[in-house]
């Protein structure tokens, strides 16, 4: 509640673009079985240090099993399993990166809030269904703003994270 009444007036949502983007008769989609690994570090150096461990355990011992080992997301706990995800909520900048991928590649690490993303293409698959405009509409627009509400809620951590220091005395 906090981050949504702190950056509500922020959110950046262009309900045009979104219904162009949505077709009126037939909808098809690809849909992704996803898997994570988010990680974070202060330094450049520290990340490529990080991510060469992390590839180095997913060719030893396979991306759940390092999922879980090195992600600090709450998917960690079930090997970085996202589900099902259809292409229309996924976030653009991710989605450029997974597009061309191959059943059971991952991503190079994606810079974002709060540190950097890895995802790993299990499974895809096509998705012809009939829509509602305006159901659909609403499902996207919600989904831009949780992704929205998310990075600030992510900057406004760290930032907070940075100003504190705990005494211990």
């Amino acid at each position: 509640q906090l981050i949504y009444d702190k950056f509500y007036k922020k959110l950046k949502i262009d309900k045009d673009q979104i219904r162009n983007d949505i077709n009126l008769n037939k909808f098809t989609s690809n849909s992704y079985l996803l898997g994570e690994i988010v990680y974070s570090a202060n330094e450049t150096s520290e990340a490529e240090k990080i991510y060469k461990k992390i590839k180095q355990s997913i060719l030893d011992d396979g991306f759940e099993n390092t999922a879980a080992l090195y992600s600090s997301s709450q998917s960690s706990k079930n090997g970085g399993n996202l589900g099902w995800i259809n292409e229309s909520s996924i976030n653009k900048k991710i989605l450029e990166n997974i597009s061309n991928l191959k059943i059971g590649e991952y991503t190079s690490p994606i810079l974002i809030p709060g540190g950097f993303l890895i995802i790993n293409i299990k499974d895809k698959k096509k998705i012809e269904k009939e829509i509602d405009l305006d159901k659909e509409l609403a499902i996207r627009i919600r989904s831009l703003q949780n992704q929205q509400l998310n990075q600030f809620s992510n900057i406004f951590f760290n930032k907070i994270k940075k100003d504190i220091s705990i005494n211990e005395k």
